[in-house]
């Protein structure tokens, strides 16, 4: 039986260390994947990028617990240190990252599950067979649903709600002058993400009202 470790991690100019087998990994490992991820969220390594692409949606819902160096143990006890970027609006994981694939002999473009277990630690799954072409290209449409709409600094706007504001089909927003960012943005669908059940759920605005949105998990 393993008791259960926490970790407070501070990003260094100590090098990332080359994943070996020791008593401590092992052990550290199994620590972590005995834990139930938080969440989950999949990526590809891709043969012509030295980086990987983080889950937008995990970043901004994390924000303020993710460090910038992050834990990712796999299943046969190995320890993986990957510096995290912290940009919210293009999400990746940077130094540490050509060590990882180097290590796992990623020559083409492969599958990747990450699940997050808290304290800026993850479990890893690699799927060695190298991915179809339709895949690689499902996934870059998946990555450009989610990237920012604009380069600058976040807007932030005060909503309110009450009781009678919400029901199974819509959601009603007042804010003063978010009824003006819905109508002169031209978007039309929005990723909410909240601490209700740790839901994220995709709005669609209503055609006929800009304080109106129509729910569906996500």
């Amino acid at each position: 039986m393993f008791a259960s470790l926490s970790f407070n991690l501070r990003v260094s100019n100590i090098p990332f260390p080359f994943p070996t087998m020791s008593t401590f990994n092992a052990a550290l490992s199994r620590t972590i994947w005995i834990r139930q991820p938080i969440s989950f969220f999949t990526t590809m390594n891709l043969r012509d990028e030295d980086y990987d692409h983080v889950n937008r949606l995990l970043s901004i819902d994390n924000q303020h617990n993710l460090e910038r160096r992050w834990v990712l143990a796999d299943s046969s006890g190995y320890i993986h240190h990957v510096h995290y970027n912290e940009d919210l609006l293009d999400p990746r994981l940077t130094e540490g990252w050509m060590e990882l694939r180097n290590f796992y002999r990623l020559l083409g473009d492969h599958d990747i599950l990450i699940g997050y277990v808290g304290a800026s630690t993850f479990q890893l799954t690699i799927f060695r067979s190298d991915t179809r072409k339709l895949t690689v290209n499902n996934y870059f449409s998946q990555l450009s649903t989610t990237e920012a709409t604009f380069q600058g600094q976040f807007v932030h706007y005060k909503l309110t709600m009450n009781e009678y504001s919400y029901s199974n089909e819509y959601l009603v927003f007042s804010g003063e002058g978010f009824r003006n960012y819905i109508r002169d943005s031209n978007l039309t669908t929005f990723i909410l993400c909240g601490p209700l059940e740790h839901q994220i759920f995709e709005a669609e605005s209503s055609p006929t009202s800009d304080n109106i949105f129509y729910l569906g998990h996500r």
